[in-house]
């Protein structure tokens, strides 16, 4: 956390920094080769901030990146006022002040992948930034050529079109929404799926859904998944056939949740899953994505769901061990499909002269009744397991980078590992 912070910092002072340099060079001096040179190299830092800080505010760089540019531009032309830039320079504003305002609207519209349906309002929205810095590169390039200033109004225009485009049908559809659905929900209403997956997490946390898509899919019966968060869409649609829907709203759920649906199952107990419960409609099942004796995995939480998908009875008697009360009826005995394939040796493992150990130390979690982290005295016994002979399988928690300690420590497991 602490390097992914020190990494966003450096980000922000770099692209920061070279525009405000390129601006004061380009103003208030006669380089003007250096002067775009710099713009340049703001505009691929500022490309750079937008990779690291996916939605970063970057209206006062890029401002003062036009800004320097058009002043080059002038110089280089040496004509005077020249109306095609002045021009131009409006059409950037607009751009600049847009590119925040469209962002926020197309996170706000409802995306599928695996459907027919290209929503491609959305999409250009929301890479709009990304063009706007794709503008400013061209536009320097066509200053430091001495090129005519109406190639770059035209050039500008045609951004400028294109963003027109975008914001009205954005408009359109935020306060004049199609009586019959939209597109994605069509498209859901011609698949007919009978169940849904729902899954809302933080970042990092798609292994969730991921272990169970091969298990949904072998029912044999369309289903889809619903995500709550964007960066979800890509790594879960590439892992499935089954349409993967991302719904930012409210209404975009209404949109998703079509009649043909009876159940929806569950991963976690993240708070936007009261969103899907209130379709009273579905059976909503619990599966969880692990079991263990971790104060998680005895949720008072799970109360509010139809079912609750366990792997045994151990499960049931942890509830009940932690004082939660919860109908035995509510729970379902269905294993533990993930290990499906496992095989279990009659004979004790002891003694085995070469033996292949599985090590999957878990995270510290969110609060001191779930830290069950091996990881601080993971060194001593990973060495006396290579002593003995041992083949050592190392798989951390997903989360465990959370952690900088965490992290140290399981650096320090794969160097050993390595060596």
């Amino acid at each position: 956390m602490r390097g992914d912070l020190v990494r966003k910092l450096a980000a922000r002072c770099l692209s920061t920094g070279l525009a405000v340099l390129a601006f004061v060079v380009l103003a208030l001096t006669g380089a003007t080769g250096w002067g775009l040179t710099l713009a340049v190299a703001a505009v691929v830092a500022s490309a750079a901030e937008q990779r690291i800080r996916p939605g970063a505010d970057l209206v006062a760089e890029t401002t003062l990146i036009a800004a320097a540019i058009l002043v080059g531009y002038s110089r280089r032309l040496d004509d005077g006022l020249n109306l095609a830039l002045v021009a131009t320079a409006l059409v950037l504003l607009g751009l600049v002040l847009l590119v925040g305002p469209l962002r926020t609207a197309a996170n706000l519209e409802i995306r599928a992948a695996n459907l027919p349906v290209r929503a491609w309002t959305p999409l250009f929205a929301d890479r709009l930034g990304s063009a706007l810095l794709a503008l400013l590169t061209a536009l320097a390039l066509a200053a430091a050529l001495a090129l005519p200033a109406w190639v770059a109004l035209a050039g500008s225009l045609l951004v400028g079109a294109g963003t027109g485009v975008v914001a009205l049908d954005l408009a359109r559809r935020r306060f004049r929404p199609s009586a019959g659905g939209g597109a994605v929900g069509r498209a859901l209403r011609r698949h007919q799926p009978e169940f849904l997956l729902y899954f809302s997490a933080p970042p990092g946390s798609e292994y969730q859904v991921t272990m169970w898509l091969p298990y949904l899919q072998r029912i044999g019966r369309p289903f889809l998944v619903v995500l709550r968060e964007p960066e979800f869409l890509a790594p879960i649609a590439a892992a499935t056939d089954a349409p993967v829907v991302y719904c930012p709203t409210l209404r975009a759920m209404d949109e998703a949740l079509v009649p043909s649906l009876r159940a929806a199952f569950y991963v976690n107990h993240g708070a936007k899953n009261s969103h899907c419960i209130r379709f009273t409609q579905l059976t909503h099942i619990q599966l969880h994505h692990g079991d263990s004796d971790k104060a998680p995995s005895a949720n008072p939480v799970s109360g509010i769901f139809d079912r609750i998908f366990v792997a045994g009875q151990a499960a049931i008697d942890r509830y009940a061990r932690a004082g939660v009360q919860i109908p035995a009826d509510k729970f379902v005995v269905v294993g533990r499909p993930q290990v499906e394939s496992i095989e279990v040796r009659a004979e004790p493992a002891r003694g085995l002269a070469n033996p292949t150990v599985l090590y999957t130390p878990t995270w510290t979690g969110h609060h001191a009744d779930a830290d069950y982290c091996s990881l601080p005295v993971a060194e001593e016994l990973m060495r006396r397991l290579l002593a003995r002979g041992a083949t050592v399988i190392l798989r951390a928690h997903p989360y465990t980078a959370q952690n900088p300690a965490s992290a140290r420590q399981l650096g320090r497991l794969t160097e050993l590992l390595v060596a």
